[in-house]
């Protein structure tokens, strides 16, 4: 059994509300401010339309980027444990059609399955990188790919595929 993603509490606790709880305490500052100050306008209307739409974005990039992440999945052999929140599901190897690595800030990967499970189709994770460097762990790229095509090998030849 091996740890091969890491729980994403940083970025879906701690970066991300920030900016959205900001950007709704500027707004409603500024909405409901008085508008003169010593005869002077204080802010523009459209700074307030701005403010609310940086908190908008804020919200919907959480929604969909971040929070959609599993918080652990574990390797355990002939399977995937995924764990998300309080769920868990343990996904065969053979239900995984393709295991994509997107480099990006923070490097993550992509399952899409066969077979859609409680989480969906696709199951993003966090992968975890060795060390301070920014290469991730070697047995995610070379080992887990030949993993998933022998297993799905072995379900075909065993008459076991799952249903499309």
């Amino acid at each position: 059994m091996r740890l091969i993603s890491k729980p994403p509490f940083f970025l879906k606790y701690i970066v991300w509300p920030p900016f959205f709880i900001l950007g709704i305490i500027f707004a409603a500052v500024d909405l409901f401010a008085p508008q003169h100050i010593n005869g002077q306008q204080a802010m523009p209307f459209a700074v307030s339309l701005l403010f609310v739409a940086v908190a908008m974005t804020g919200g919907i990039i959480t929604l969909i980027y971040v929070l959609s992440f599993a918080d652990e999945v574990w390797d355990v052999g002939d399977a995937l444990t995924v764990r998300r929140s309080r769920h868990r599901e343990r996904i065969p190897l053979a239900n995984i059609i393709s295991l994509t690595h997107k480099v990006a800030k923070p490097p993550y990967s992509i399952l899409s399955l066969r077979v859609p499970c409680r989480f969906g189709r696709t199951i993003r994770f966090m992968t975890i990188l060795r060390g301070s460097s920014l290469e991730p762990d070697p047995a995610l790229y070379d080992d887990l790919p030949v993993r998933i095509n022998e297993a799905r090998r072995h379900a075909l030849r065993n008459k076991s595929a799952f249903p499309p």
